[in-house]
């Protein structure tokens, strides 16, 4: 009796394909909400220096804070679009990234192993597509933390449920 492997190599292809497809839309999906976060985040912090009155120091922490995201609208950073990133060797993510982590506080230890883990994900994204929406959804959490790092100075430490 001749066994024929052949369906069963398929079965098992096609479940790691899904297993594969299902993490990539699981990142993508934490993505969408670190941003929807960062974005209520963002519009707490404009709100709060917008109510705040005349302290002359919040306005300017704002603008700050939005920089980081209006740069990320300029160099088109779309962190679902790995094509468009693949197409410019990542180049605009890197110059993203690199301004990114010379805003945020390089003397906490935290920051700076994020810093090194997106760094690090950069370099294997060029080698390595499935990298691609770590590094996307770590950038994120480095806009998060942009983010919080500027709220201290206008409103104290921004909760997160």
């Amino acid at each position: 009796m001749k066994t024929n492997f052949i369906p069963y190599l398929l079965i098992l292809l096609f479940v790691f394909g899904c297993n594969s497809k299902a993490e990539h839309q699981s990142i993508k999906n934490q993505i969408l909400l670190n941003e929807d976060r960062n974005n209520q985040s963002l519009a707490l912090l404009r709100r709060t220096v917008h109510e705040s009155g005349n302290r002359k120091r919040d306005p300017q922490t704002l603008s700050k804070a939005e920089s980081i995201f209006e740069l990320r609208s300029e160099l088109k950073i779309d962190k679902l679009n790995l094509d468009f990133h693949k197409k410019n060797n990542f180049e605009n993510v890197s110059i993203y990234l690199d301004t990114i982590s010379s805003k945020l506080n390089a003397k906490k230890p935290h920051n700076l192993e994020q810093i090194e883990l997106a760094n690090n994900l950069l370099r294997s994204s060029k080698k390595e597509e499935h990298q691609f929406y770590h590094l996307m959804l770590q950038i994120s959490y480095l806009e998060t933390l942009s983010i919080k790092q500027y709220s201290l100075f206008c409103i104290g430490d921004l909760k997160y449920d």
